[in-house]
């Protein structure tokens, strides 16, 4: 039994609809499921419950062979310089979930955690990061992201269960549930409303589809080359905020009103992540370009 939790979070979502698909047997947990943009087979087991109460789920798991963790309480500018809250919020949650897994005595095969390609990395060279590089992560939200890792590996090596942790970029697609750039932007030109970009424009991030994503966990999980080990999962190619809204205003035929704000917190002015690794192992790869996910964003409107 393959368990996810966060299966009502963006990429849960489409994990869950590409398991599903296959036929394959899963469990899924979330707070709810009331915006699930499709049905669930009635056979599908779907708890709702806290993911910070460890104790109210934990039995459940001892059926589990493979766990998928997606979950977050934030994403990288939510708690920006508190790092006490993203502690709270996330760091010590899982760190809950991890004790009373090692309490009970339970032990899955392997777990696979999506991690931050990005917050983790921290300020890199102009060119794209390996695994190799060491972690540096210079905001709140990077640092939690660490230190689950840590907490994770920690677990499973005292344990023996085998994890497989996924430095995601950042996926797109439809099913969002946060407004980052590209969505926001969409909404912009279907609203004529303004867009707050934030800083001058150039900042460069490794932006791909969300099913591709999708595609790589899977082939993760029927990889046993891929037991223990931390991947990146990505295009391995960067566009800068201003070209993704060249791009928005191309496929909307639609001129974007603009306004920079100054951006807070530690930047991180560029970040695409050499997703040979992952290749090597799985012979995934990003292939589809992303002018054509905003363009089937657009048109799903």
């Amino acid at each position: 039994m393959i368990v996810i939790w966060g299966a009502n979070g963006f990429i849960g979502r489409h994990l869950t609809h590409r398991l599903l698909h296959e036929g394959r047997d899963v469990t899924l947990f979330a707070r709810n499921y009331d915006q699930m943009p499709f049905g669930l087979p009635s056979d599908v087991h779907a708890f709702s419950a806290d993911f910070g109460d460890a104790s109210s789920y934990i039995e459940i798991l001892r059926r589990c062979r493979v766990l998928i963790l997606l979950v977050s309480a934030s994403s990288s500018r939510t708690f920006s310089g508190q790092e006490n809250k993203e502690f709270e919020g996330n760091v010590k949650p899982y760190q809950s979930l991890f004790n009373a897994m090692e309490s009970n005595g339970i032990k899955p095969e392997r777990i696979v955690y999506i991690s931050s390609g990005g917050a983790i990395y921290g300020q890199t060279p102009r060119s794209p990061v390996s695994e190799n590089r060491p972690v540096n992560p210079i905001t709140a939200y990077g640092k939690a992201k660490a230190e689950v890792e840590k907490s994770l590996i920690d677990f499973c090596l005292e344990s023996g269960v085998a994890y497989t942790i996924l430095r995601v970029a950042n996926p797109v697609g439809p099913w969002f549930k946060k407004m980052s750039l590209i969505p926001a932007a969409l909404h912009a030109a279907k609203t004529d409303t303004i867009l707050d970009i934030l800083g001058d424009g150039s900042s460069v991030r490794d932006y791909f589809d969300v099913g591709e994503l999708a595609d790589a966990i899977v082939r993760v999980l029927d990889t046993e080359a891929t037991l223990n080990t931390i991947l990146n999962v990505g295009s391995g190619n960067g566009r800068s905020i201003s070209q993704i809204i060249s791009m928005v205003e191309e496929i909307t035929d639609k001129k974007l009103r603009t306004r920079h704000v100054e951006e807070f917190g530690p930047v991180i002015p560029y970040n695409v992540l050499d997703c040979g690794l992952i290749r090597r192992y799985t012979n995934w790869m990003a292939q589809k370009p992303i002018k054509n996910t905003i363009f089937e964003m657009w048109n799903s409107k």
